[in-house]
């Protein structure tokens, strides 16, 4: 009993290996490709043939079809897919989640080679990480280091199940014959499993969900087979219940999400079920017509084999009726969607965190929109400064709430996902949107104080001199000109735009302080009141404060692009040495001069 205690923590420590070597690949392979997988998600079309064949090549990356799943239910949720756009991508999920089967069933891990293979790809992974100072290559040596300890996972429970079928080990490493007495832990209970059908798929479905990955216990069951004892049609009846075991921890993972993101997880559980239905209706005809030798056991490669086999047929099958799958989704979950309107509401799902780099792209995109939405707002508030429109002040001050609600959740959303682990170049982009989201909400705000200083102007019947309507005009151009450059600079991450912010900024700085000292002569000679003096001041207030947070957004874009973040300094530099800052803001003030 005690070898079969030993074996166990063996197996133990195999499976904890394996489960962080397979996590560690995936995560950096997703770091690798950064947000250019979601980009390709949103163009996806329903050709069911490039959505399977797409839906493969990103878990070949992911390594894992219920993280893809997880990532689909979570976007089906904002609002950025439509269920029928997933349905190829979970057939093509299946397929590719069976790559890493293939170089595992390819390593002989019985064998003394199995040594020189875990070695060399660990050496390559270490000289990688140490004597590289470029994020991707580091990566690229995480990649290959977390895949020396994944097959070293792998070596270590075929030991255990070694151990486990034969007694005591004289020599963990290397492996050979065993002839002691065996162990009861795979002489009877395993056994009495493997020569059940039912059980086995049960058996696959328990340990797929506790591990949440069909690639690690299918990694274990090819370990497994390397002790002789796995029979061919008791390793297809396992694979069938730990491919349905994957699309179960997928269902899980949709609970509280919206209709329609939970018809994404139905469709990946109903395409696992067919299979095994249609699967295990096979074996039974084929063993009803012909008689399998007990004695042909499955090896690693032949687990890779049907694995892949399982799920290209399936897809084959079900291809035909992809949007009978869509319809049927619908018929099992039934009610209207009630996923929110992505243009007018913020809704960026918490399951996307466990991929950042897409977690990210909606976030840049919901910043984006926030940028885009600030522009809206001040260009309405200036189209009534001469002729008050209240249904245009309304939009405006309905905008500053939904920017205001953006800027919270998204701000939050943004601290969450800071904490996750992200490139130096996402990071930088982190960095860029928490800074910058404030600067948009306070430009919604200034855009609304204009309003409100319109309204009051119409409300009290008063206006402003005709010198003063030109002056403030001019004013108000070069604030939309500043608004537009910065805006642009941000949702094109384009630093050379944003070089060109702050010299029109001083030049409104210039501005204001001149129509301010014009309004005060004209006070002197009567030629306004002090009641408009007030709302004047407040006027210029505001979009001096609109041209302020301009340059904010504009100098974060430029320092994050040079790794730097001191904004004091840059700003001193730049109008004290730099000849195209002193050259620009000569043009700035020729465009924007005042008239006599």
């Amino acid at each position: 009993m005690d070898t079969d205690i030993c074996g166990l923590f063996i197996l133990i420590a195999g499976l904890a290996f394996t489960i962080y070597g397979m996590n560690e690949v995936s995560q950096h392979l997703e770091k690798l490709t950064g947000s250019r997988i979601e980009k390709i998600l949103k163009k996806v079309t329903k050709n069911p043939f490039k959505s399977i064949a797409l839906g493969t090549g990103i878990t070949v990356i992911m390594q894992s079809s219920s993280a893809l799943a997880s990532v689909l239910t979570g976007l089906v949720n904002s609002g950025v897919m439509e269920l029928g756009q997933t349905i190829g991508l979970i057939m093509g999920s299946n397929i590719g989640t069976t790559f890493t089967l293939w170089i595992t069933g390819l390593i002989p891990f019985d064998d003394n080679i199995c040594f020189y293979v875990i070695g060399s790809v660990a050496l390559a992974g270490i000289i990688l990480k140490m004597f590289s100072s470029k994020d991707k290559l580091n990566d690229a040596g995480t990649i290959l280091f977390s895949a020396s300890i994944l097959f070293a996972g792998i070596y270590f429970m075929t030991e255990s199940f070694y151990m486990m079928k034969w007694g005591p080990i004289p020599s963990l490493l290397p492996l050979g014959k065993y002839t002691l007495n065996p162990g009861p832990l795979l002489s009877d209970p395993v056994q009495t499993v493997l020569k059940n059908p039912f059980l086995c798929i049960l058996a696959g479905m328990i340990v797929t969900v506790l591990l949440q990955s069909s690639s690690v216990s299918i990694a274990a069951l090819q370990a497994l087979s390397l002790t002789g004892i796995l029979p061919v049609e008791s390793a297809i009846f396992l694979i069938v219940g730990q491919n349905i075991g994957t699309s179960l921890t997928s269902v899980i993972s949709s609970h509280g999400a919206s209709k329609n993101a939970r018809r994404v997880s139905f469709i990946h559980l109903f395409f696992n079920l067919t299979g095994g239905l249609l699967t295990t209706a096979g074996v039974w005809a084929y063993v009803y017509i012909h008689s399998i030798d007990e004695d042909i056991t499955a090896n690693p490669l032949m687990i890779a084999v049907i694995h892949t086999a399982f799920n290209v047929l399936t897809s084959l099958i079900l291809i035909p009726f992809s949007s009978r799958l869509e319809k049927l989704a619908v018929l099992f979950i039934k009610g209207k969607d009630e996923t929110p309107d992505a243009e007018n509401n913020l809704f960026i799902d918490d399951r996307l965190l466990e991929t950042p780099s897409f977690a990210l792209t909606e976030c840049r995109s919901f910043a984006e929109k926030m940028a885009a939405l600030s522009l809206d707002s001040y260009r309405d508030a200036f189209s009534i400064a001469g002729k008050f429109d209240s249904k245009t002040a309304e939009k405006v001050l309905q905008t500053e709430d939904l920017i205001d609600d953006y800027e919270d959740k998204l701000g939050t959303y943004l601290i969450k996902l800071s904490g996750c682990s992200l490139t130096k170049e996402d990071g930088a982009l982190v960095s860029r949107l928490l800074h910058c989201i404030g600067d948009f909400e306070r430009i919604s705000d200034h855009a609304a104080g204009l309003v409100k200083i319109y309204r009051e102007m119409n409300e009290r019947k008063i206006r402003f001199s005709h010198a003063a309507r030109i002056e403030t005009e001019i004013l108000q151009t070069a604030v939309a000109d500043i608004l537009e450059m910065s805006v642009n600079a941000f949702i094109n991450n384009d630093a050379d735009l944003a070089r060109r912010v702050e010299p029109l900024e001083e030049v409104i700085n210039g501005l204001r302080m001149e129509l301010k000292n014009r309004h005060l002569r004209r006070l002197q000679q009567d030629k306004c009141t002090t009641e408009l003096g007030f709302i004047f001041s407040d006027l210029l207030t505001n979009l001096e404060r609109i041209s302020d947070h301009c340059s904010n957004i504009a100098v974060c874009l430029i320092q994050l692009k040079d790794d730097k973040f001191d904004t004091h300094e840059y700003i001193t530099n730049l109008k004290e040495s730099d000849k195209d800052f002193q050259e620009m803001r000569f043009q700035y003030v020729e465009k924007y001069s005042l008239p006599d």
